[in-house]
């Protein structure tokens, strides 16, 4: 796999949740920002409707994930994936820690709220 296009000769791997509920990017989107003119192909592959099972998929080998980073960092830190090209398109979803107002003044919820954000600036890093 030299060149975005060649992802015509893998399966691709997709997750069908977000895009449905969130409008999430999708291959088409990254092959488009890779500057793939023709992607007809690019709904083919396996359907996922969880990430989580479609991540797996690609650990097992079945096939090419279009993965968050968020969900994707550990599994690629361990070596279980790689990025072979280095193009990201921004996600329109967001993950969102929510609460009742008085439980973040609470010693045990700042100190879970400053864990996760050390946790996502080791996986994400800006």
């Amino acid at each position: 796999m030299r060149q975005p296009e060649d992802l015509k000769n893998f399966t691709l791997l997709h997750e069908d949740s977000m895009a449905t509920f969130l409008n999430a990017p999708g291959w088409k989107d990254w092959l488009r920002s890779a500057g793939v003119s023709r992607t007809t192909w690019a709904d083919k592959g396996m359907h996922f409707s969880q990430i989580d099972h479609a991540q797996d998929a690609a650990i097992e080998g079945a096939g090419v994930i279009l993965g968050r980073q968020v969900l994707c960092a550990y599994d690629a830190r361990l070596g279980l994936l790689t990025n072979p090209f280095d193009l990201k398109i921004p996600a329109t979803a967001h993950y969102m820690l929510v609460g009742l107002e008085n439980s973040f003044q609470k010693h045990k919820c700042k100190v879970f709220v400053d864990w996760i954000k050390v946790e996502l600036e080791e996986l994400c890093p800006t």
